[in-house]
């Protein structure tokens, strides 16, 4: 049987205060049935949560800051072709605003010689 620990001891002298009867065998065997005054176990058990904890965190971090730079590099990428399209829609009108008014300049011209 386990060493009652200072918890242990604790619960039993307040019970005891209390009136109520109780015996190191009965307090021993409720230790035994539960871990709850198990202060090593728990500490383990603490140890572990913190673990997982610390676990999750990290994933949700590292998860956060992947969607970000996807986002980002999804926007910049949109803007990147944004702006070629204007640069060759732009480019595309001036060229062809360019032609029709050589082409008007040489109407007009012809028009004039006959």
């Amino acid at each position: 049987m386990p060493r009652l620990c200072e918890v242990d001891r604790h619960l039993a002298l307040g019970l005891l205060q209390a009136g109520l009867p109780i015996s190191k065998v009965s307090l021993r065997m409720n230790v035994n049935r539960t871990s709850i005054f198990r202060p090593r176990q728990r500490l383990h058990e603490t140890d572990q949560d913190l673990h997982a904890v610390v676990v999750e965190v990290v994933v949700v971090v590292v998860v956060v800051v992947v969607v970000v730079v996807v986002v980002v590099v999804v926007v910049a990428a949109a803007v990147a072709v944004a702006v070629v399209v204007v640069v060759l829609v732009s480019f595309v009108v001036d060229t062809f605003s360019f032609k029709l008014s050589i082409w008007d300049t040489k109407i007009a011209v012809s028009y004039n010689f006959v």
